[in-house]
């Protein structure tokens, strides 16, 4: 695993925390889950298994949820709050990254916002590369 996959992972396992306490304040927020994977799981893992090199960095992290989604899932909150900190990029002295919301906005209504489980898988991925690289500027400040 590289590092900035390992960064996204380690990321991933604290909005995975505070997406489980907000659902342990909100018992409602967890009923109707199931042990089976859900279809965004099964899309999300053929697309990942199928896709270029770089998806395949991902796999591991994805394989440990399950291949359940983190930003197109059943709460999208985690998803907009990077839009949102890839809005501010400026305001921390980093280079604003238009191109890259351009993409991820695109992404986000074609996805998210559809019932279309490609679409969803392939915007699940471009969050995700668009979080490592985002990580990898924060970290080197550039």
């Amino acid at each position: 695993m590289t590092k900035k996959v390992a960064v996204l992972a380690a990321c991933i396992a604290v909005s995975a925390g505070t997406v489980a306490h907000a659902q342990s304040a909100n018992p409602a927020a967890s009923l109707g889950a199931t042990s089976a994977a859900s279809p965004q799981a099964v899309a999300l893992q053929s697309h990942i298994l199928t896709s270029d090199r770089s998806a395949a960095d991902l796999q591991a992290v994805y394989a440990q949820r399950g291949y359940e989604p983190i930003w197109t899932g059943r709460s999208t909150d985690v998803a907009r709050a990077f839009v949102q900190a890839m809005q501010s990029t400026y305001d921390h002295g980093l280079p604003v990254q238009t191109d890259v919301l351009r993409g991820l906005l695109v992404a986000y209504q074609a996805g998210v916002e559809s019932n279309d489980l490609q679409a969803q898988a392939e915007a699940e991925l471009k969050f995700s590369r668009a979080y490592v690289a985002y990580a990898a500027m924060v970290q080197s400040g550039q």
